[in-house]
C-alpha cells in the first residue's frame, strides 16, 4: 500500500459530523500555539505533502494539473489569540457500511454517529489518492480510526 498515514493525539473536534454530496466529513483542530502532543509534526508532514501535490504539473499524459486549482483540506484561522489549523477529513465508507472505526474509552466499538463534537480524540488518518473534479483537484484524507481520550 502507498497510503500516507498521519496520527494525531488528543486532538480537538470543534464541529459535528457533516454530510455533503452524500459523503460524511468532520474537522479536527490543531492549536499551533499550544501543542503538547507533537501534532504539529504530523500536520507539517501533511503540509509538505500538500505542497508537493499542489505543485505537480501532470498526473498522466491526459491530465495537465496546471489547468486546475488546488483545493486544500487545511484552513488556518486565529481564534481567541490562538493560531489554529482546521483539517477536514472524510469518513471512509464502502457502499453500505462505514470503514472508519470509532472506539470509546472502554475500547467498545461505536458508530460514527456516536461521535460528540467539542471533545478530544486520538485519530489515525490515511491519504491515499488525489481527486479531480471540474477545474479543481486535491487530496482525500480518510479518517481510519477515532478513539476517545482517556
Amino acid at each position: 500500500e502507498n497510503n500516507i498515514k498521519l496520527i494525531f493525539n488528543k486532538i480537538y473536534m470543534p464541529f459535528d459530523i457533516s454530510k455533503l454530496y452524500n459523503k460524511y466529513n468532520l474537522s479536527i483542530e490543531i492549536n499551533n500555539d499550544n501543542d503538547k502532543y507533537n501534532n504539529i509534526i504530523e500536520l507539517n508532514k501533511y503540509k509538505d505533502l500538500e505542497n508537493t501535490i499542489s505543485s505537480l504539473k501532470l498526473i498522466d499524459k491526459d491530465i495537465k494539473l496546471e489547468d486546475y486549482i488546488f483545493y486544500s483540506n487545511l484552513k488556518n484561522k486565529v481564534y481567541k489569540n490562538n493560531n489554529l489549523d482546521l483539517l477536514r477529513l472524510s469518513i471512509k465508507k464502502s457502499k453500505n457500511s462505514f470503514i472508519t472505526k470509532y472506539f470509546d474509552n472502554n475500547n467498545n466499538e461505536k458508530t460514527i454517529f456516536d461521535i460528540v463534537s467539542k471533545n478530544h480524540y486520538n485519530c489515525e488518518i490515511e491519504c491515499n489518492y488525489i481527486w479531480i473534479k471540474n477545474n479543481k483537484f486535491g487530496l482525500v484524507l480518510n479518517l481510519i480510526l477515532l478513539q476517545d481520550v482517556k
